[in-house]
């Protein structure tokens, strides 16, 4: 990517993370009770209260709080002292220098900024929660692909997905048509593909899949990969439904290997050739103010 001036750097660690648009949109704590929700803080982006099912899913989404952060990092602290590895055996009782190093933080630290970080709440003050894409996605069968694109579109500018005034609008869209490997066409997707570019212009993506369920004992399964910016109400969640399993294997979702091979595919195309770009455009205009 480049900076300020125009130079050129590559980050190897560099990161994208997907949340629900208007998640992490809440009243602050001292906002007087009668403008908070029933169920909690959070209130949809035009003011509207949400159903109660989905303010606890969203608020399990955004987490943020440090008590599930602290509670999560402490049950992995405790499961690495009853079940050491070689490396975390390692680190706990410091037999590694190079893990004492300074310029290597701990995993529990790491773990612990990822927490923290994956549950910043849309703040007007600063921008570091603010969408910098959004992506709008619709299915290779949709009856009126085109309009439809343009209702999502317009939703998440004018509509029920319109976020307050306080976040810049003119965000990337990013548009997305998701083949079916297994029943759809791919002559006609590949038609409509090249309809919607010359519609909404080159930010757009055709991302083929496969709809049949991925089982363990399919040869062209792997493990679902985790999300590494998972919220820490989600993981403990996660990991008190997979304690109640007899097998612990079975309860690890499967997909295809081709399907994760074309989902990291587009994001690397979405982040170097359209969300990359289009920040670097943003900073260089704002350089020259």
């Amino acid at each position: 990517m480049r900076d300020s001036i125009g130079a050129g750097k590559t980050w190897e660690d560099f990161a994208v993370r997907f949340v629900e648009l208007g998640d992490g949109l809440e009243i602050p704590e001292a906002v007087s009770s009668s403008r908070k929700s029933a169920e909690g803080r959070i209130l949809a982006a035009n003011g509207t209260k949400p159903p109660a099912d989905s303010v606890l899913a969203q608020r399990m989404r955004t987490g943020g709080d440090i008590g599930p952060i602290e509670t999560l990092v402490d049950r992995h602290l405790s499961h690495a002292e009853q079940f050491p590895s070689m490396s975390s055996e390692e680190f706990l009782n410091f037999k590694d220098t190079q893990l004492r190093s300074p310029d290597i933080p701990s995993p529990f630290y790491t773990l612990y900024m990822r927490r923290l970080l994956s549950g910043l709440p849309l703040a007007p003050h600063e921008t570091f929660s603010h969408p910098v894409a959004c992506v709008i996605a619709i299915s290779s069968r949709n009856a009126n692909p085109i309009e439809t694109l343009r209702n999502l579109y317009d939703e998440s500018s004018h509509g029920a997905k319109r976020l307050p005034l306080w976040v810049n609008n003119e965000y990337l869209r990013y548009y997305v048509l998701v083949h079916d490997e297994e029943r759809d066409d791919i002559t006609k997707s590949m038609t409509l593909f090249e309809q919607m570019k010359r519609h909404f212009g080159l930010h757009c993506h055709l991302l083929r899949l496969r709809s049949s369920e991925c089982v363990a004992t399919d040869d062209d399964s792997i493990r679902l990969p985790r999300c590494e910016w998972l919220a820490a109400p989600e993981e403990l969640a996660e990991i008190q439904t997979r304690e109640l399993l007899e097998d612990i294997e079975d309860s690890y979702p499967c997909i295809y290997e081709s399907d994760t091979t074309a989902i990291k595919t587009f994001i690397r195309e979405m982040v170097t050739q359209s969300i990359v770009p289009s920040m670097e455009d943003v900073l260089q205009l704002g350089t020259t103010r």
